[in-house]
């Protein structure tokens, strides 16, 4: 019963990685299309790992970015279905996540801030 606890979330893992998508595809092919085939944790996760990710870029107060992270993985964890698609999702938040780190928001950081703002406001609601 251990091996089958153990290896269970290791083929999910790979599997996870050899079949989905990579950030670049996720965000700079069809994005409506794709995001119209996930489920509501997953739509969420690109979305706030991609403010979160600007937030960073842009140096906005960590502590901030980081309360807004937590804030994120807690709705979406009341927005999965079930474990395997909160693993997925937060799976997608941090590959989105990494990915907007080095490309920044489109924007630009000077907007950015207030942008960011208005976005955690909204999920701390």
């Amino acid at each position: 019963m251990v091996k089958f606890r153990i290896i269970l979330p290791m083929l999910f893992l790979t599997f996870s990685v050899v079949v989905w998508p990579t950030a670049a595809q996720i965000l700079e092919e069809d994005r409506g299309s794709y995001l119209d085939q996930q489920s509501p944790a997953a739509r969420f996760a690109i979305e706030s790992a991609e403010i979160a990710g600007g937030a960073t870029y842009c140096e906005i107060e960590p502590d901030d970015v980081e309360t807004y992270i937590n804030q994120a993985h807690a709705e979406m964890a009341a927005l999965a279905a079930d474990e395997v698609d909160l693993v997925v999702s937060r799976i997608v938040f941090s590959n989105i996540y990494t990915h907007t780190i080095a490309r920044g928001p489109d924007q630009g950081c000077d907007a950015y801030g207030l942008y960011f703002l208005a976005q955690a406001n909204r999920i701390t609601r």
